[in-house]
């Protein structure tokens, strides 16, 4: 072997080393040099190169079996087999590398049984992502090696964490793991984190897969840190938007009071419309003085009323929409309406085990571990939307089902989606977060299935913000 397949065990693993800030969501370690206060990992060296024999790739992964060396690949593939478990295949320098599905993250499912389905719709995302394994077995003679991601993390976390390496305010590079549901997944040093959009960027989006995608860099900053005493274990909060100064500053600072200015809406929730205004703003407001409250990617004008550098945004209303991009996108779809319709009831059915149905309405109940809730999924039938809402399971029972309609026509006829709370005719509140789909012959099982695991997950971390659910 050549001496630098010869290097010792520290510069084999992965290093915390210097870096330097970068806004960009993918970079080199190359262009970070020079600075130290970012924690990287350095993947580079990693003991073989593509170009090395067979013999050396094998031998060199049963000494990285025996050492418990930290090895990084690319995720590949991903293989469900007949039994119903998932492995992931791992490119690691041409060498292909398994790993089982329950082997991916510090969470798991009972050993056995088939993933979930939002373990599944995490390892589909994963897919294409650079990971951190430990080899499990390696077959010289029949070229085959077994490994594990989780053994990876608790090694890191034990290195970075445990001895406080890793602590608030530190910035780390993080790698990108999975991007959906308006939010990414990335892994900081050992740690697997959800960063929401909110905390993504200085400058407001209509989609995050336009800004990010598994495979990339992004650099954030530790603001919270936690460890589960039972299991050993850690988590983080992190914040990509808090690790970079505010760009949008300059053009804040020369938008003028009492003139309007051209934006295109980037969401819509709780009736609050956020803008993005074409000279490199945010805006954000609940006042419109259109008929209709306006829709996501809508170009509008808004009249600015003030400006807070220290939040970051202008404040005003809406006073036009200049080009309304849903009627569009309506008038092209009409021709084939009732196809779509019908396609999208078996689509339904096919996903929900509805314990009721009026109209093109349809309710189902969500159990796991965590929470019980309630799914209504309605087609609107004046526009090609579907409507999934999850709320607290109360709204489903006996006496409020005249509230549970009201709510899903309320939501459907003004378009709203995000987080909501509503009163029962009893006074009593109820949470629920909804998000609305296009109606077209594309929509499929798998997609819809991924929808509902989205609008969940989002419902559960809403709701642990809040009071405990009504039982």
């Amino acid at each position: 072997m050549s001496p630098r397949k010869k290097a010792n065990e520290s510069e084999q693993a992965a290093e915390l080393e210097g870096g330097t800030a970068t806004t960009n969501a993918a970079t080199t370690a190359s262009s970070r040099a020079g600075s130290f206060d970012i924690l990287e990992l350095n993947d580079l060296e990693r003991g073989i190169t593509p170009e090395d024999s067979e013999d050396v790739k094998w031998n060199y992964l049963s000494g990285a079996l025996h050492t418990r060396k930290i090895l990084t690949g690319v995720v590949s593939g991903i293989e469900p087999q007949e039994n119903g478990n998932i492995f992931c295949a791992i490119d690691f320098e041409g060498i292909r590398v398994l790993i089982p599905g329950n082997e991916m993250f510090m969470d798991s499912w009972p050993e056995g049984t088939s993933p979930p389905i939002r373990y599944q719709i995490r390892l589909n995302r994963i897919l294409g992502a650079t990971i951190d394994f430990m080899l499990a077995g390696v077959d010289f003679v029949n070229r085959a090696a077994v490994g594990s991601r989780r053994a990876a993390l608790m090694q890191r976390q034990a290195r970075y964490y445990a001895t406080e390496r890793v602590k608030v305010g530190s910035r780390v590079a993080c790698r990108v793991i999975g991007v959906g549901n308006n939010r990414i997944t990335v892994e900081a040093i050992g740690v697997d984190v959800e960063i929401p959009a909110s905390n993504l960027s200085w400058q407001w989006f209509s989609d995050v897969s336009d800004l990010y995608a598994t495979g990339d860099l992004v650099v954030a900053k530790v603001m919270e840190i936690g460890k589960d005493e039972e299991t050993g274990g850690y988590s983080a909060v992190l914040s990509v938007k808090a690790a970079s100064e505010n760009p949008d500053l300059p053009s804040l600072k020369k938008l003028v009071p009492g003139s309007n200015y051209y934006g295109v809406v980037t969401g819509v929730r709780d009736r609050v419309i956020f803008i993005r205004l074409q000279t490199g703003a945010n805006a954000k407001t609940m006042t419109y003085r259109t008929r209709e409250i306006p829709a996501k990617l809508d170009t509008v004008s808004f009249l600015v009323r003030s400006v807070d550098l220290e939040a970051g945004m202008a404040f005003g209303l809406v006073t036009r929409i200049i080009k309304k991009t849903f009627q569009i996108e309506v008038s092209a779809m009409q021709g084939s309406n009732n196809r779509n319709l019908q396609h999208c009831r078996e689509v339904i059915r096919a996903c929900l085990n509805t314990v009721e149905e009026r109209g093109d309405t349809y309710v189902a109940i969500h159990k796991d571990e965590d929470t019980e809730c309630v799914i209504i999924v309605s087609m609107i039938r004046t526009q090609p939307i579907l409507s999934v809402i999850v709320a607290d399971k109360i709204l489903f029972a006996e006496g409020n089902e005249q509230d549970m309609y009201r709510t899903a026509n309320e939501l459907n006829s003004e378009s709203v989606t995000g987080w909501h709370t509503i009163v029962l005719t009893n006074h009593s509140s109820i949470y629920m977060y909804r998000q609305c789909l296009w109606i077209t012959e594309a929509l499929s099982a798998d997609y819809l299935t991924e929808i509902l695991c989205d609008c969940i997950t989002e419902y559960k971390f809403g709701r642990s913000q809040l009071t405990p659910p009504i039982n």
